[in-house]
């Protein structure tokens, strides 16, 4: 699992066909044995329509930040 925008691994697997069989196995357990969701299940936060200002915006703080540390190196 890579996040491009900010150049981290989140998680590997030695294949597809073990993520997918983990990722199944995760799905499943939040729920229950009539397909009900269990409250432990976590949902995403918010409407999902924002999701890409708001990506953006962390996008522009990181690179200030990213300028700021230059501008101080060059002092």
């Amino acid at each position: 699992m890579y996040n491009a925008q900010f150049d981290i691994v989140g998680a590997r697997w030695p294949s597809l066909a073990e993520f997918l069989s983990e990722e199944f196995l995760r799905r499943i357990s939040l729920y229950n044995d009539e397909g009900h969701e269990l409250d432990k299940s976590k949902r995403l936060p918010g409407d999902t329509g924002d999701w890409e200002r708001l990506a953006q915006e962390a996008k522009k703080n990181k690179n200030a930040g990213l300028f700021k540390r230059f501008l101080r190196r060059l002092q």
